[in-house]
């Protein structure tokens, strides 16, 4: 009964700083996970904490810590530490050993059949080949990974990959195009609620080019109000778009909250 009662308690905490991580709630998700970890009685629970802790850093964008806790989780992390090895290498700009390292987990966890964890590492490779220059790879892969993404009904998969192919789109100098494939995947988020997937699609649809200089404007100041709640990789792409876009007084979305930005856009583009 004890060790029931503890199973029950790890998983539900587990649960709880998984929500702070989805909330940017970043503070709260590491002391939740380290709360996890100080309870857990086995290597197997020990791990899965630290892992759950190493994706709420990397989040975050605190590359080095979240490197500590990788190197000390034990080795029954799987593919699972072996992915999150491979986006840390990513993050740090190695793209030549990201590109192979998510390769190989490509191979792998399709041979596996762990459908999740190969479209979690789909959008990451895409990414490699993107900033390796292989544009027309990335936007065949990322089209064909998409329709595959549908069939088992994973939508954060789905949304990923219409993320990647307007990336994609974009570095194929298709803004229009790109600004479409960007409207649906923000349809796609604001249907399920996901505010944080929601606040990304934001910045890419700026960098689209797409919205009139006004509203651009309103809505780089939204994004900039919620810096902190950003993810890593989408505060760097925040720190790409031009602060000389906001404006004085161009603050009249900023108390909006992310699902009725996205109603206001996607009724303003007809999406």
């Amino acid at each position: 009964k004890l060790a029931k009662s503890l199973e029950v308690k790890l998983s539900a905490l587990n649960a709880l700083g998984a929500s702070f991580d989805l909330e940017a709630k970043f503070s709260a998700a590491k002391d939740t996970f380290l709360k996890t970890y100080s309870l857990a009685d086995s290597d197997k629970e020990r791990c899965s904490a630290l892992l759950n802790l190493v994706v709420s850093l990397l989040n975050q964008g605190e590359l080095e810590q979240a490197d500590h806790y990788l190197q000390k989780a034990a080795d029954g992390g799987g593919l699972r530490k072996d992915y999150l090895s491979a986006r840390l290498l990513l993050l740090r700009g190695d793209i030549a050993s990201a590109r192979i390292a998510f390769e190989l987990l490509l191979a792998k966890t399709k041979q596996q059949n762990l459908l999740y964890l190969y479209f979690q590492c789909l959008p990451k490779f895409i990414s490699c080949l993107l900033l390796s220059g292989e544009s027309r790879e990335a936007f065949e892969l990322a089209t064909k990974g998409l329709e595959e993404s549908k069939k088992p009904g994973l939508f954060r998969s789905e949304l990923a990959l219409l993320r990647s192919l307007g990336d994609c789109l974009v570095k194929m100098n298709d803004f229009s195009g790109a600004f479409k494939v960007l409207l649906s995947a923000l349809n796609l988020a604001r249907l399920s609620e996901y505010s944080l997937g929601i606040r990304g699609l934001l910045l890419q649809l700026l960098r689209t080019y797409k919205f009139e200089p006004d509203f651009s404007a309103q809505v780089l100041a939204y994004c900039l109000s919620r810096e902190s709640q950003l993810l890593f990789e989408d505060r760097q792409v925040l720190a790409t778009l031009n602060p000389s876009q906001r404006k004085e007084n161009s603050d009249a979305l900023v108390h909006l909250n992310e699902i009725e930005l996205s109603d206001l856009i996607l009724l303003r583009y007809q999406a």
